[in-house]
């Protein structure tokens, strides 16, 4: 504590009762870099009754105020020594006579464990052609309203806020508060606009801790510092875990909705969803065109009951695999895959194999083939072994899987094979079987053996088929 007093007396025709004063900073709170003070100082004022009392806050970074209870935002302190002392002094003026005066001085330190300039932030936004440059300071601390941006720069010259541009290019703005922060920012501008949106700025609370009748808002939606304007396909979406869908709400300000579970009682947990679709109002909302017009931000929020409040736990974002559309998250924290990078690389379409008889296994691509590997295809892809009939040479397999008959038996009993004879002209007979050497039947067709015909009116013909 640094203390500096300065007391006068006057007397005058009569000793009068002195004034005294006792300055007493005192720091209510401070976050972020911005404190509130208050005076908590004592002054009696003896006999007099026409005095003044003033104030002088010295804030240690070049600011100073007048006020009895300032509120002060610091800016950058990589200058000012850890820690910085804030003074009040205390003024008493007796208005009877210029020598009755009391002042008395008091410091209190402030410690800073992170420079307050973190706790701003800057960002462009597209509207048409223009772009503008919106400095804040973060809306979770008690951001004093002395603090506003000081100047702009942009990467062309320009120094106002918002800037016409006239072609394709990266811009760049530097903003600079009144208390020193200063922030750096880049929009790369496409020729044709593709609005900017933060999706962080769509950050989702309950805004009444009821149990059973729920209201829910958006910062971003009740405090819109943005050109971009909510597409009518936006829609607020709340369900319980259990798989209880309590409805799908439009996205235009806060929703509310009676908790129910599948079994009819309240949740107590909740998941709150946002498909925010965005567009300028040079055109409408057109995802699917190149470069995209409008974007889409969407996340969930899972919320739980603590008795008396509920409570926020983001839900992990998560990946399941699509093979049609891709990697995608449902949006529950349950997805197979914990990366965007996991899913993609396990994503594939798998090989399956389907049997073509005449060409063999091949992959048709789905994913959905009868067989789930090569060789399991190929020891069944076996082309069946079928006959036809030929009236001179008898039954064969042509080798296609298409023979008229499915066996040789089948084939042999309806197969009459035509011969002539020098005698009688053309003889219709029927083939009885085929037998070899040693007089065994056989079923198929061997090469480079002597086959014996026997035809059923007692004929034989020797048949040799060469490889």
């Amino acid at each position: 504590m640094k203390k500096l007093i300065f007391f006068f007396v006057s007397l005058i025709s009569f000793t009068s009762v002195q004034s005294q004063c006792n300055s007493n900073p005192y720091l209510v709170s401070g976050w972020g870099g911005t404190l509130l003070l208050s005076d908590s100082s004592s002054i009696s004022t003896g006999s007099s009754t026409n005095y003044s009392v003033s104030y002088l806050w010295d804030f240690g970074d070049g600011f100073i105020s007048n006020q009895q209870n300032p509120c002060h935002t610091y800016g950058d302190i990589s200058t000012l020594p850890n820690p910085c002392y804030v003074t009040l002094t205390v003024t008493y003026f007796d208005s009877t006579t210029s020598l009755n005066v009391c002042q008395d001085t008091d410091s209190i330190d402030i410690l800073f464990f992170i420079n307050p300039c973190v706790y701003g932030d800057l960002q462009i936004s597209a509207s048409g052609s223009n772009l503008t440059a919106n400095q804040s300071y973060s809306s979770s601390i008690t951001v004093c309203p002395n603090v506003y941006p000081n100047s702009f720069l942009w990467s062309n010259g320009d120094t106002s806020q918002t800037i016409n541009v006239s072609g394709p290019g990266l811009y760049s703005c530097i903003v600079t508060s009144n208390v020193g922060c200063v922030y750096t920012e880049s929009y790369n501008y496409y020729g044709t606009l593709t609005p900017t949106f933060d999706c962080t700025q769509m950050d989702i609370f309950e805004a009444n801790n009821d149990f059973n009748i729920l209201s829910f808002q958006s910062s971003y939606l009740n405090n819109n510092y943005f050109p971009e304007l909510i597409d009518s396909l936006s829609y607020w979406e709340a369900y319980t875990p259990d798989g209880n869908i309590c409805g799908l709400y439009p996205m235009n300000g806060n929703f509310s909705f009676q908790n129910f579970g599948l079994g009819g009682s309240p949740s107590d947990s909740m998941n709150i969803c946002f498909y925010a679709y965005l567009y300028d109002s040079y055109y409408q909302h057109n995802l699917s065109a190149s470069p995209p017009q409008g974007s889409l931000c969407s996340s969930c929020d899972l919320f739980f009951w603590d008795g008396s409040n509920w409570v926020t736990q983001l839900i992990n974002t998560t990946y399941d695999c699509d093979l049609v559309n891709g990697c995608y998250d449902p949006g529950t924290g349950l997805g197979t895959y914990t990366s965007l990078s996991a899913c993609q690389n396990n994503c594939v379409i798998p090989a399956t194999y389907d049997c073509d008889l005449v060409s063999g296994c091949y992959d048709p691509g789905t994913g959905l083939g009868t067989y789930a590997s090569l060789s399991a295809c190929q020891n069944n892809c076996v082309i069946p072994a079928t006959y036809d009939c030929d009236l001179v040479s008898g039954c064969y397999d042509p080798g296609t899987g298409l023979g008229a008959y499915a066996s040789l038996s089948a084939c042999q009993s309806n197969c009459i094979v035509s011969s002539t004879n020098e005698f009688s002209g053309i003889i219709s007979r029927k083939l009885i079987k085929i037998v070899d050497v040693y007089g065994r039947e056989i079923n198929t067709i061997k090469e480079n053996q002597p086959l014996f015909y026997i035809y059923d009116e007692g004929t034989v013909e020797k048949k040799i088929f060469f490889e």
